[in-house]
């Protein structure tokens, strides 16, 4: 999954402080995330995980890992 969404990304232009997110379409588990894919970030390229949440009070937000 990860070389399918290099391909998609490396087709974009990377700008500073920005990235993109892609629905990961291979999700088995719960620990694996939801949306998968890629910033800039002081010109380092970094990947970011993303898991859709539900706070105990209802609100639904997307949780982010970026390595």
């Amino acid at each position: 999954m990860l070389k399918e969404q290099n391909l998609k990304t490396n087709r974009m232009e990377q700008k500073e402080n920005t990235g993109a997110l892609f629905k990961n379409d291979f999700k088995k588990t719960e620990k694996q995330p939801d949306y998968k894919g890629f910033c800039m970030i002081k010109g380092e390229k970094m990947e970011i995980s993303a898991w859709l949440n539900e706070s105990k009070d209802g609100k639904k937000y997307m949780g982010l890992q970026f390595s």
